[in-house]
């Protein structure tokens, strides 16, 4: 629009134009994707691998997110979620669940093995914890301990009965058998075979009997010999329950246990 102004003598033109229209409004945005599409399945409650013995059979389980339709091979279930037995198998057998949806599809595989799961491998004994028990011992006796060619040794006594060897450094692989030997002055030999399953294992020793003097394994007359000769002496030789004296208690002791033979 033009206007003209008058001042005076002299005329002015002014020229008048409407506001700028305002700027378009900013798009929306866009919607968001639609959720992402799971499948899980798993045998006995297991995500797998699931062992089973020859003819038995395993509960299989599935569910999803987001599917709108679930297939299950080789056996052709079907459904977003569900559960089946599956039947006596004999062989291995592994189950697939495929789901679709809006976002895609997804799929997971569980297997069945028949047999027993396999040993694992590299794992090793750490730590063996032992309880060994001497009757009649008062004071304190040192001990050899002998396990796969390691030797260590311990203490015990009336108070503390229980060992534990740390055996990190070993390397005794776990499911295989070995020997453990167990000696001392005055005690018989006692050996026993384990097989140790778990990095931390638990062993009952059992008894250990005192009255081998002479360390020949055997409680004989020998012994009462070489005790009657550390009665008269008063020698620390025959004290066979450590109370730091050797008398009557210490012959009572190898006489009960008279005749015994070590491993």
């Amino acid at each position: 629009y033009n206007y003209v102004a008058v001042l005076g003598l002299d005329a002015v033109v002014v020229n008048v134009s409407p506001p700028p229209p305002p700027p378009p409004p900013p798009p929306p945005p866009p919607p968001p994707p639609p959720p992402s599409v799971t499948a899980d399945i798993r045998a006995n409650g297991s995500n797998g691998p699931v062992y089973i013995s020859s003819g038995a059979s395993a509960t299989i389980s599935w569910s999803s997110n987001n599917a709108t339709s679930c297939s299950v091979s080789p056996d052709g279930w079907t459904g977003t979620s569900g559960s089946k037995s599956s039947g006596s198998l004999t062989s291995s057998k592994t189950y697939t669940l495929s789901c679709s949806g809006a976002a895609g599809s997804a799929s997971d595989f569980v297997k069945v093995n028949i047999g027993t799961p396999p040993k694992p491998d590299g794992e090793t004994l750490k730590i063996l914890d032992l309880k060994i028990t001497v009757p009649y011992l008062v004071g304190k006796m040192k001990i050899k301990i002998i396990i796969g060619g390691v030797e260590k040794e311990a203490e015990i006594s009336a108070g503390n009965k229980d060992i534990s060897l740390d055996l990190k450094s070993a390397n005794l692989p776990l499911n295989k058998e070995y020997s453990l030997v167990v000696s001392g002055d005055k005690i018989l030999i006692r050996k026993m075979k384990f097989t140790p399953t778990s990095s931390s294992t638990n062993l009952e020793v059992g008894d250990l009997i005192l009255g081998d003097l002479n360390q020949d394994n055997t409680i004989d007359s020998t012994d009462q010999l070489k005790l009657l000769d550390s009665i008269a002496s008063q020698t620390f030789q025959g004290d066979l329950n450590l109370d730091t004296t050797t008398n009557s208690i210490d012959w009572a002791i190898l006489l009960t246990n008279f005749g015994k033979k070590g491993d």
